[in-house]
Parts: structure tokens; sequence; C-alpha cells
């Protein structure tokens, strides 16, 4: 069945432009991930995917952009401040092309407010049984 992996990397070089522009500017994003993220050495997703998506030899099909969503219910966006996977600039900028959300963060390390918060489960909870949005933090 092959890797999982290659299958992520595959489809994620299908959303991803192609980035890097030679060995001199992947030194230096690799030094900007270690600056970034001291803790884990720059072990992130997004450089994972950055430098497996190098050199791909396809142009992405589906190219990621701004998609602005307006018209809709309460809707509630959730993270923590401090996930190894997808980092929180990520929520804050989906919360922003969605009109009448709110991003609830909860102050915790970990992937999903839900599973690494007791407070962000409750307030998940609440939302999804009377679709009040909660405050915005945990």
């Amino acid at each position: 069945m092959g890797d999982p992996e290659t299958a992520y990397a595959a489809v994620s070089c299908m959303d991803l432009p192609g980035e890097l522009r030679g060995y001199a500017d992947a030194r230096a994003r690799l030094a900007l991930a270690k600056a970034v993220a001291p803790r884990v050495g720059a072990a992130v997703e997004a450089w994972a995917i950055t430098a497996a998506c190098a050199g791909w030899p396809i142009p992405p099909s589906t190219p990621w952009a701004a998609t602005p969503v307006h018209g809709t219910p309460p809707i509630l966006i959730t993270s923590t401040l401090h996930d190894p996977s997808t980092p929180i600039t990520n929520a804050r900028s989906l919360a922003r092309q969605i009109d009448n959300s709110r991003l609830l963060t909860a102050d915790v390390y970990g992937h999903t407010a839900y599973f690494n918060s007791a407070c962000a489960r409750d307030r998940i909870a609440d939302y999804l049984l009377d679709g009040r949005l909660p405050t915005k933090t945990c």
C-alpha cells in the first residue's frame, strides 16, 4: 500500500507551490525554522513539507489561497497556542477569513485544543449544545 507519509507529501505538494529556490534559500529557511521553533530543532511539519516538495515536478493544482466565507451562523475555531503541527498563526488566519467566527485558544502544548485542554473541551461541548460562541481563551 505504500508509506502514508509519501501520500501525505504528494497531496501537500499539489496544494503548495514549490518555494525553495536553491540551497541558499533552503539553508536560510532552516535557520529561520530553528529560530522560530528552538525547542524542536526545526522539526516542524511545515519544514518537512517544504523540504519534501522541493523540486516537485508537477505544478500545484489547488494552491492555497484566502477563501473568505460570508453569511454563516456562528462558527467556532479552536487551537492551542503551542501546537507543534498546526501553528496558531494558521488558526488566526482562518478566523479572519470567516465572518461570524471566533477563535478559542487554549494555552497548552499539543495538537488540538479538544484533546489537550479540559477548558476547551467544556467550551466546545457548550457551543455544540447551545450554539453560542464562548470567550476567546482558556
